[in-house]
């Protein structure tokens, strides 16, 4: 038996590798607290720690009170770690590449997978586990009870116009997904649409709940103001990272960065509209760029209203 931790602290693991000569596996989903939060030491620095783990040495760890010393005869943990690439440098600084510490581990870039837009949303297989199912009808009770003794949740029905609309709002989602993916976006726009798209149906609920507490129905106007609380949401989300990330190399500001990353080499005026819709920017943002002679030495013009990058 060889366990699977998920998430933990380096104090945490050298108690489960006291008793585990196989060794133990570690998922961590974000790379960076790993190393940069670890409790092994004083200064909250995990890589010795790690450097040790994988060679499958000897540990001990002393302490003052010898009865609380651990000693593992063969420390082995597999670590398997995920993060956005742009955060690599986070968490492998110059020292630690220079020690030979990034060398350690196999690293593998997976690129974004285009979406499946055909399909539906009320299909069989899209359905909550039960687990939540469970959690929700805990959390969300009427007074009244079933003969059994038992209180009955509150069910919120959705009316089928509704989930016609709802079907329509969640395959353009996809599809304006996949023009991210293929456009080669910038990672963090990618991942922040990616996880704003997850309050939509929330956003559906919540409206429903809000309209009518005791019988709650999904309707087509709550399924069209949803989507428009959740378009109000996601651009003013994304205004303010694009804000807080630094202008690139260009020396653009980084919304005109985004514009510009996301044109390919030779476009027409729609092109660059299209993006900036795409993109939650004014469709008139790229023309007032250009007004303004912002991409002066970045394009030019080779005809009536198509460009090409420099």
């Amino acid at each position: 038996f060889i366990p699977f931790a998920v998430d933990g602290t380096t104090e945490g693991y050298v108690a489960l590798s006291v008793d585990q000569p196989n060794g133990i596996g570690v998922y961590h989903d974000e790379a960076e607290s790993i190393f940069n939060a670890g409790s092994f030491k004083g200064t909250n620095d995990a890589i010795s720690f790690f450097t040790q783990c994988f060679s499958g040495g000897r540990f001990t760890q002393v302490r003052a009170d010898r009865d609380k010393e651990r000693v593992v005869p063969n420390m082995n943990i597999n670590l398997l770690m995920g993060t956005q690439p742009a955060r690599i440098k986070n968490i492998f600084t110059e020292d630690r590449l220079s020690s030979g510490f990034a060398s350690r581990f196999i690293m593998i870039e997976s690129n974004y997978l285009e979406l499946n837009t055909e399909i539906d949303p009320f299909a069989r297989n899209k359905e909550m586990c039960s687990d939540w199912v469970q959690l929700l009808e805990h959390l969300y009770r009427t007074g009244h009870l079933y003969n059994t003794g038992e209180i009955k949740p509150v069910e919120i029905s959705f009316e089928p116009a509704a989930k016609d609309a709802y079907r329509c709002y969640y395959k353009a989602n996809l599809k304006d997904a996949n023009k991210r993916i293929l456009s080669k976006a910038e990672q963090y726009i990618i991942g922040t649409e990616a996880k704003m798209s997850a309050y939509f149906p929330r956003l559906v609920q919540i409206l429903a709940i809000i309209n009518d507490p005791k019988m709650p129905v999904i309707t087509k106007k709550v399924v069209d103001d949803a989507h428009c609380l959740y378009k109000y949401f996601a651009k003013s989300t994304m205004g303010i990272i694009a804000k807080i990330s630094e202008e690139i190399d260009t020396g653009l500001p980084s919304e005109l960065e985004l514009i510009y990353q996301g044109l390919p080499e030779t476009f027409a005026r729609k092109d660059a509209v299209e993006v900036c819709k795409m993109l939650n920017l004014s469709d008139q943002k790229f023309e007032t760029a250009m007004r303004r002679k912002d991409f002066k030495a970045l394009f030019r013009k080779i005809e009536y209203g198509v460009y090409q990058k420099l």
